[in-house]
């Protein structure tokens, strides 16, 4: 069940949520919200990382998204990993 409508921006789906009166909805609701915008979140990282740079591989996508939201640190961790090569 979608509470934001899909045909928003991340953006538009931020402002159309400020707009709700969230505290009438249930805590099922408020999650539903919350994970919605979190994938339009995610989704919008991946989008300017792809429009920033055409010729990443997906790995290096990857890598980079988890450099924006989660740090250098982790980013440098993951490619330490076993079965982590570019």
């Amino acid at each position: 069940m979608n509470l934001i409508p899909e045909n928003l921006s991340y953006e538009e789906a931020e402002e159309y949520v400020k707009t709700l009166n969230v505290k009438d909805f249930t805590n099922s609701q408020r999650f539903e919200i919350t994970c919605q915008l979190s994938g339009m979140k995610r989704q919008k990282i991946i989008d300017d990382i792809k429009k920033e740079h055409p010729d990443f591989t997906k790995k290096q996508v990857i890598l980079e998204v988890i450099r924006v939201c989660y740090g250098e640190g982790l980013a440098q961790k993951v490619t330490t990993w076993k079965g982590w090569k570019e």
